[in-house]
């Protein structure tokens, strides 16, 4: 599922970020934040989902978060790199395309799944 694949590119560019000398306290904590944030929507997502109803208003707010984020990780990968992630980000908040499919099991479980994964990264790196 692609809010997968965006997961794993995602913390790809945050372990880049992380190498980089110039990954002040701030930025790692901004970042957490942006990461946090996804994860929430994500569950809310799969929670809406899961009880048939469509979740209003969180395409927009994935969207915006993850163009927040490429924003903070564009200094530390290149350019073929930011587009996979940006591609990946961008198709994964397109809550329409879940929500037609919300009667494949696999939808809120991967949902579930990479909301998990968000959350586990945003608070590993703060550490």
């Amino acid at each position: 599922m692609l809010i997968l694949k965006a997961f794993d590119l995602c913390k790809w560019g945050v372990e880049l970020f992380l190498k980089s000398e110039n990954n002040k306290k701030e930025k790692i904590l901004e970042i957490s934040d942006i990461l946090n944030e996804i994860s929430k929507i994500l569950e809310d997502t799969a929670d809406k989902i899961k009880k048939d109803e469509y979740p209003h208003g969180n395409c927009t707010l994935l969207e915006k978060l993850s163009t927040s984020l490429i924003l903070k990780l564009e200094k530390h990968l290149g350019k073929a790199d930011l587009e996979d992630l940006d591609y990946s980000l961008r198709e994964a908040s397109f809550v329409e395309k879940l929500y037609a499919n919300r009667q494949d099991r696999e939808v809120v479980k991967n949902l579930y799944e990479a909301s998990g994964k968000f959350r586990s990264i945003s608070m590993t790196i703060k550490i």
